[in-house]
C-alpha cells in the first residue's frame, strides 16, 4: 500500500512548485519565440495558444504549492483517530512548529477542528468533512 498523502507533503509541494516554474518559463519562451520568427498564421495561433496555456497551468501549479495543507492535516487526523498536536504535524509532515500551530489555530477558527481542554491538541469537529479520500 502506498504511503498516505501527508507523509511526502513537502516533497510533493516542492515538485509541484518546480514544475510550475518550468511551465511558466516554457510558456514565456514560446511567446517570445513568436516575435523572433515569421511563420504561417496557423502556426502563430497554435504557438500563442500553447504559450498562454503553459503560462496558465504553470501559474496554477505554482500558486497551489503555497496554499495551506488543510487536506493533509485532515487526513492525518482521520488516520490517527485521536487528538492532533503541532508536534505531530512537525514530525509527520515536516512543517515548522510555528507554522503548525498557526495552521491548527486557523482550522479551529473555521470549525474544522476543536481544541482540547488544557492542552495544545485539536480534535476533528463534527463539522469536519468525513471520508476524505486519497
Amino acid at each position: 500500500m502506498s504511503e498516505p498523502l501527508y507523509k511526502d507533503f513537502r516533497k510533493r509541494r516542492a515538485n509541484q512548485r518546480n514544475l510550475g516554474i518550468v511551465l511558466i518559463v516554457l510558456g514565456l519562451l514560446l511567446l517570445v519565440s513568436i516575435r523572433l520568427r515569421v511563420r504561417l498564421p496557423i502556426v502563430l495561433w497554435l504557438e500563442l495558444i500553447g504559450g498562454i496555456a503553459l503560462l496558465v497551468v504553470g501559474w496554477i501549479l505554482f500558486a497551489t504549492a503555497y496554499r495551506a495543507p488543510y487536506r493533509e492535516v485532515l487526513l492525518l487526523a482521520e488516520a490517527r483517530r485521536a487528538a492532533i498536536t503541532p508536534t505531530d504535524l512537525v514530525t509527520e509532515m515536516d512543517l515548522e512548529l510555528e507554522n503548525a500551530r498557526t495552521l491548527l489555530q486557523r482550522m479551529a477558527q473555521k470549525g474544522i477542528l476543536t481544541r482540547a481542554e488544557n492542552v495544545e491538541a485539536y480534535l476533528l469537529s463534527a463539522h469536519a468533512p468525513k471520508g476524505i479520500s486519497k
